[in-house]
């Protein structure tokens, strides 16, 4: 799973710059990543909010949950080498 993080700002992650702060935070760019996330927030006792493109979404100050930031692209790398990248789309 992607790397979980506490008391992070969503001000970058809105389109309106709200200042916004998650207790709980998480970027994923896989289902398996999701699935994980939503363990993780069942676990810790929390709710967990998804976060697209932030765009059509107010925050407020302080969300006391694990914000999922669904970063799914439709594509993923195969292979990486110094002077090429395979990807899938």
């Amino acid at each position: 799973m992607s790397t979980l993080h506490a008391n992070v700002s969503l001000r970058d992650l809105n389109s309106l710059r709200l200042q916004s702060k998650a207790a709980w935070f998480v970027s994923v760019t896989s289902v398996d990543d999701v699935r994980r996330s939503v363990r993780e927030a069942r676990v810790k006792g929390v709710s967990l909010i998804p976060l697209g493109g932030g765009s059509n979404v107010i925050l407020g100050p302080e969300i006391a949950a694990l914000v999922v930031h669904v970063n799914i692209l439709g594509r993923e790398v195969i292979e990486e080498a110094e002077d090429q990248v395979v990807v899938r789309v």
